[in-house]
């Protein structure tokens, strides 16, 4: 018998604030992220239109100067402005996103960013082994619900093409961290970011200006700090190439363990985002080192990742 529109309309009604509770129930209650320095937040802090300034432009160099370039970035790293785990009111980020759905009223959600400055997808299984620990000690539970994965920068920037990660080894690295997390916790969803376009990043800031006498541009700061000399500073675009296609090889690796994974602890517990690698990021979304995402680049990270979350339909 054919409902009548009024009860056709309640029907739908309650169907859908039943999807919607459901959802709910199932958010999580604690997340962690694994990364390298663009999650830890390193000089998130900073535009680069700082360097315009000399009290923060010639301290930022004289600590490059005497520290190096990676201790650098882990004395000015933001973890507040993390577009993953960050919990300031800089950047709307997941960990922010997940405590508002959560509870209005609560005050904190457990979250743990395990992201190191430096690191590639080689280091991941010690960070993945550290939110184990803090997940078995805090949460009392194997792993975290919600695990965030951004891993790759390191391995494909490098002085020259032949130290860049090969892809098989990327893979591999990737699936034992997402293996491990998951058998941890079968009930876990773990979301791994797509790496944003190096060549384009190289491409729309190696003129900017910075006017830091003697670094008048971002090709002058690249080449003070000398990271990720493959991409930034190689002029052969054919050599670029190389890296972008290297970057794309790791994409079909996160795609393949996406697939192993979710057919084996069953589906859609592993996402991939990755449309952050064709978002064409510009000087403006950069730090004061012109490759790092300042607050603006890591809400854009977090926007773009976030769209591709389980829980995108119940807040922007």
């Amino acid at each position: 018998m054919k409902m009548p529109i009024r009860t056709q309309w309640i029907f739908a009604l309650a169907l859908g604030l039943s999807s919607s509770l459901n959802a709910k129930t199932q958010l999580p209650q604690n997340m962690a992220a694994i990364g390298d320095s663009i999650t830890a937040g390193a000089l998130a802090g900073f535009k680069r239109t700082d360097a315009h300034n000399p009290l923060v432009g010639f301290k930022f160099l004289y600590f490059l100067g005497k520290a190096g370039y990676m201790h650098s970035l882990r004395a000015f790293e933001s973890r507040s402005r993390s577009w993953a785990a960050g919990d300031g009111s800089k950047v709307l980020t997941h960990a922010r996103r997940i405590l508002k759905l959560n509870d209005f009223s609560k005050k904190e959600l457990p979250v743990y960013n395990a992201a190191v400055s430096g690191s590639t997808s080689y280091d991941i299984n010690e960070q993945v082994s550290s939110v184990l620990s803090w997940s078995r000690k805090e949460l009392k539970q194997g792993a975290p619900d919600y695990v965030l994965l951004a891993i790759g920068a390191n391995d494909a920037c490098q002085d020259t093409n032949e130290e860049m990660t090969p892809a098989s080894a990327y893979g591999n690295n990737v699936r034992n961290a997402v293996f491990k997390v998951l058998e941890a916790n079968p009930n876990a969803q773990v979301f791994i970011s797509g790496i944003p376009n190096l060549d384009h990043l190289r491409n729309v800031a190696e003129n900017s200006w910075l006017g830091l006498p003697p670094l008048s541009t971002c090709k002058d700061m690249w080449a003070l700090h000398k990271f990720c000399n493959n991409v930034l500073l190689e002029k052969d675009p054919r050599k670029r190439e190389e890296v972008t296609e290297r970057l794309l090889e790791y994409f079909d690796e996160i795609e393949a363990v996406k697939a192993e994974a979710n057919a084996r602890f069953g589906s859609d517990h592993v996402r991939f985002g990755r449309e952050v690698y064709n978002y064409n990021f510009s000087d403006n979304d950069i730090s004061i080192d012109c490759f790092h995402p300042n607050a603006k680049g890591q809400q854009i990270l977090s926007d773009i990742t976030w769209k591709k979350s389980w829980w995108s339909n119940l807040i922007p």
